[in-house]
């Protein structure tokens, strides 16, 4: 019965493996300049597409030195690559007409789609307007987070600071009852208990006081990384 129900899970579990596999793309950049660097670093950040290749005869452009750091395949002849390996979308960032129309040539015949330039450059603009539109909004419920949070730790500091001064007052009176109870003799007694009452449970308060200030201090190192994000978002 139990080995039954491991087979269903792995088999379930496959099934989730294949329905991710068939729902990611696989592209290849033809050019490696500014544009193509930013779309690689686009297509990586994603889950549902692969980076197979990068084309540039430029060995040191900016998107082939970003793919071989990320251990994907370059090449100087987009020939050669597509004779190699095969991609759901070829992106050409060239910039370059001649460069267009010689992949269109060379893909007559395969499945493979070919996204020119300004259909390239067009989804990376929109891309980048949805990223900077998400962070925003982020970064403004981020900030509406943080600022409740140093209002309510300004709050509780200045309770903190009233209680402390209360806690002193009481100290202060607990010592005074207990030296008139001295002096009272046999009659003074029960100010004395009431006095050390008093001083217990000021001390009682004085823990939760420090338990309280360990809690903010925990809250404010919450807010510092908030900021710290914040920063990372700007």
């Amino acid at each position: 019965m139990t080995q039954g129900r491991s087979a269903l899970i792995e088999k379930a579990t496959q099934s989730n493996r294949d329905s991710v596999a068939s729902t990611t793309s696989t592209v290849a950049i033809v050019g490696g300049g500014k544009v193509g660097l930013q779309l690689l670093n686009q297509f990586c950040e994603s889950s549902l597409t692969r980076v197979e290749y990068v084309v540039d005869k430029d060995t040191e452009a900016l998107a082939i030195k970003a793919a071989q750091d990320e251990q994907i395949a370059t090449y100087a002849d987009f020939r050669q690559a597509i004779s190699e390996k095969k991609v759901d979308f070829i992106f050409e960032v060239t910039g370059s007409a001649k460069v267009a129309q010689m992949l269109s040539e060379a893909l007559v015949g395969q499945t493979t789609q070919l996204v020119t330039h300004d259909m390239a450059f067009i989804l990376l603009k929109v891309m980048q307007e949805n990223r900077d539109k998400t962070t925003t909004l982020v970064r403004n419920e981020i900030s509406g987070i943080e600022e409740g949070i140093t209002d309510s730790l300004e709050n509780m500091n200045s309770t903190i600071m009233d209680i402390k001064r209360t806690m002193a007052e009481l100290s202060l009176l607990s010592i005074n009852a207990r030296i008139e109870a001295a002096h009272a003799g046999e009659q003074g007694k029960g100010f004395d208990i009431v006095a050390q009452h008093v001083e217990t449970s000021a001390g009682s308060v004085r823990a939760m006081i420090g338990r309280i200030e360990e809690v903010n201090a925990d809250i404010l190192a919450i807010s510092e990384k908030i900021e710290e994000s914040l920063r990372k978002l700007a």
